[in-house]
């Protein structure tokens, strides 16, 4: 189904207000948009809260679980104690962030019901799809063999127990797959029909799945998964080497780390990063335009490195540019008409300055974590990373840097959709709830004082568990 479609679906949207169920006879639909209009960025910014804030616990919990099962594996079919002790203390830092997670994605999700009603009574034929197979097909499984893997050590065979975490590891890479393809249809929904009656309903399970941006997606997010776990790995190490703790340990694990680290964060920008590039530009040109600033159609625009957004004129002014290369770097050779700010109607514009700011935020402080992992490695070649305090306590200080370039980046996709929920077919007014802007704003205080008090507990958690070191966990749940 083409973006076309939204010349079309005002009608259906229209028809959708008064044939709701909420909808009571004499119904002003205007009197509705205005009300809708006053809840709306409230409901935006509770969404947007609560899914950041979620989304923090599984950019790392999705890299830990899988470098758990290779430092299991190592430990297990090794016969390498030094490796379970090193697994048995890493193992610490994700059940702790495993179970907030698990927490917080569920309010999350409470929010399509309470706050996005509209848009789940129009799409929940096929998004509903999409989440009850996340639930059914990974997150069942994934929390049962986690209760396995944390309550299993030394109670189950050694090869039980490593196959447990294959398996949650497993989980969290099929749940990564469902919730993405459910994000990846909202930015180019494919594979369905609209009913007479507004609904959107599956016409093609394949095309719906494997949407044009599912793919560039789900690998640009889950190597982020990845680089988030190598830092927070390497970060660890630094950190029990510069503090004396089971030095000897933290050697044997710093080597895998950096060189795990290096590889997924050129990874994220080549070959990954140029395949999401290269979907947006070619899928939601409104957002290409702007997070790239590309102020007028052109065949052969240029490379905007820095510039300032504004938004009066609608433009990126005081631009530093690299002319002619556009073309190279996220298209192909040859000439490519590339959609300018100047051709995109107003009321289909993304908001510019956030955008355009985190945007090149994340693509910065990526190629900053490039620089940082490879003059790590390097270090680590020439035998200078452990006595290099001062690099330390950068690779230090760098861990928490992964997981703010995701939510950049997240920042980056879906405020860059706007004004759409359903790219080029269902504008966000059109789907929140009737719902008070008082009840929402009430909702996002008590939900943002529980998560408040969340994050401190699992902050100190995290640190307490850090400064104990692996002494503070050994003699634990030894292996059978």
């Amino acid at each position: 189904m083409s973006i076309e479609m939204k010349n079309i679906f005002s009608p259906f949207v229209y028809h959708m207000i008064h044939t709701l169920p909420l909808t009571k006879p004499g119904f002003d639909v205007e009197c509705y948009r205005e009300f809708a209009m006053d809840a709306l960025m409230l409901a935006r910014v509770q969404f947007a809260m609560t899914a950041g804030f979620h989304f923090i616990f599984p950019s790392l919990t999705i890299g830990l679980a899988c470098s758990l099962a290779v430092l299991e594996g190592i430990g297990y079919f090794g016969r390498n104690e030094d490796f379970k002790k090193i697994s048995l203390y890493v193992s610490r830092f994700f059940i702790i962030t495993f179970a907030a997670g698990v927490g917080t994605g569920i309010v999350m999700a409470l929010q399509f019901g309470t706050n996005w009603s509209r848009f789940t009574t129009i799409v929940n034929d096929i998004f509903g799809i999409f989440l009850v197979a996340e639930v059914v097909l990974s997150f069942f499984m994934e929390s049962f063999f986690a209760g396995l893997y944390i309550f299993g050590r030394g109670r189950i065979k050694p090869f039980l127990h490593w196959l447990s975490i294959v398996l949650v590891a497993a989980g969290t890479l099929i749940s990564s797959f469902w919730i993405l393809t459910a994000n990846s249809w909202m930015h180019s929904p494919s594979g369905f029909q609209i009913t007479g009656d507004g609904k959107f309903i599956l016409s093609d399970f394949g095309k719906a799945v494997f949407n044009p941006s599912m793919l560039p997606r789900f690998f640009h997010t889950v190597n982020s998964t990845m680089i988030a776990s190598a830092f927070f790995l390497t970060g660890l190490c630094a950190y029990m080497i510069l503090n004396n703790k089971s030095v000897a340990l933290a050697k044997k694990l710093i080597g895998g780390a950096v060189l795990f680290a290096a590889v997924t964060s050129l990874m994220e920008l080549f070959p990954f990063g140029h395949m999401q590039i290269v979907s947006v530009a070619q899928i939601q040109k409104a957002k290409f335009a702007t997070i790239e600033g590309v102020n007028t159609t052109s065949d052969d625009p240029p490379i905007l490195l820095l510039g300032i957004p504004d938004p009066s004129d609608g433009i990126i002014k005081h631009r530093l540019e690299i002319p002619h290369m556009m073309k190279y770097l996220f298209l192909s050779p040859g000439k490519h008409t590339v959609t300018g700010l100047d051709s995109i109607p107003g009321n289909e514009k993304p908001p510019m300055v956030m955008p355009f700011v985190t945007f090149h935020l994340m693509v910065y402080l990526g190629c900053f974590l490039i620089l940082l992992s490879v003059s790590a490695l390097a270090l680590l070649m020439m035998k200078r990373l452990y006595d290099n305090k001062w690099f330390l306590r950068i690779l230090v200080w760098a861990i928490p840097l992964p997981v703010i370039i995701i939510e950049l980046g997240w920042m980056t996709t879906e405020i860059g959709r706007q004004p759409w929920i359903i790219q080029g077919l269902l504008r966000t007014e059109d789907a929140v709830s009737f719902v008070s802007a008082g009840q929402i704003l009430f909702s996002i205080i008590l939900i943002g004082v529980t998560e408040l008090a969340l994050i401190v507990l699992w902050l100190s958690l995290m640190i307490n568990t850090l400064k104990k070191g692996p002494e503070g966990v050994e003699g634990h749940g030894e292996y059978l």
